[in-house]
This record gives C-alpha cells, sequence and structure tokens, in this order.
C-alpha cells in the first residue's frame, strides 16, 4: 500500500513505479468533488444521524494513469489528505468500457469497496466524472453509499 502526505507527491508518486509500469502516462486530472452520500444507522451512525448528507472531499483530486503495460490506475486524495494509488492499495480495477470519449471502470476493494468511475472526457483530457462508491463489510470504519462529481481537465 503506497499512501503519501499530501495531493502534491502526486508527481513522486507517479514517477516511482518500476519495471514494466514505469511509463505511464495521465489520462486526466480531476479536482474538488462532491456531492451526497447516504449513511446507513451503525455503531457510529446514531439513527439521528443517519440518512443523506452533502459531501465533499476538499481540495481534493483524482488522477487518471494509463501505465504502459495497459492497466489503469486511479490515484486519489483523501478525506485524511492522502494520496492513494489504487493499484498499490489493493484494488482490482476493471476497464468496463470505452468510447471515445468515455470510460467507465469498476474498481473492487475485495471485502470492504466497490466503486463505479464513469469519465467523459474530450480528447485533451477535459471533461467531469462521477464516483459511485459503496463501503461495506465488517472491517469498514463507517459503512455508506455515495455519489460524487468532480471537474476533469489535464
Amino acid at each position: 500500500m503506497r499512501r503519501c502526505a499530501s495531493p502534491l507527491l502526486f508527481c513522486a508518486l507517479v514517477s516511482s513505479a518500476s519495471g514494466a509500469d514505469a511509463q505511464q502516462s495521465i489520462v486526466t486530472r480531476c479536482a474538488n468533488p462532491s456531492g451526497h452520500t447516504y449513511y446507513p444507522q451503525q455503531l457510529l451512525v446514531t439513527k439521528g444521524k443517519a440518512g443523506w448528507a452533502t459531501d465533499a472531499i476538499k481540495d481534493g483530486s483524482y488522477l487518471l494513469l494509463r501505465r504502459d503495460s495497459g492497466k489503469f490506475d486511479i490515484i486519489y486524495s483523501d478525506s485524511m489528505n492522502r494520496t492513494v494509488s489504487s493499484l498499490d492499495d489493493g484494488a482490482q480495477i476493471i476497464l468496463v468500457d470505452q468510447t471515445e470519449n468515455q470510460m467507465v471502470f469498476l474498481v473492487h476493494y475485495p471485502g470492504t469497496n466497490v466503486e463505479i468511475w464513469y469519465f467523459r472526457i474530450d480528447a485533451g483530457g477535459r471533461g467531469e466524472v462521477t464516483v459511485s462508491q459503496a463501503r461495506f463489510g465488517e472491517a469498514t470504519f463507517i459503512q455508506k453509499h455515495g455519489l460524487m462529481r468532480a471537474a476533469c481537465a489535464r
């Protein structure tokens, strides 16, 4: 698992890949995701706090990379201001479908998290992404299901 203390470390994280995946290209960068999340009642979410909430990751960002091996990686800064490579964090990233201006990925963290990433971008990497995320399982600190949107530009 590769984690950094700041989104500013994207370049260091991107350049630290080894072996066949040392060369990679940036497909797009997306920033300031916001949306809505549903929190079911659970141990840390009382009945009065369960339900829908406006959600955002202040100064959050996403970076979609294509490695020379053909694999994709999604690097993101999270709510704790850490920069994380989805692949290095144990995710399986599956390109579900792709057209000229759209890409859909299924990102699965076994036993804890599943995400659908829907990128709508032009040839220059400009556009938007929506991310649907379901956090589940006994090991998950807070279970939730949300939808966030961010503007993208290369």
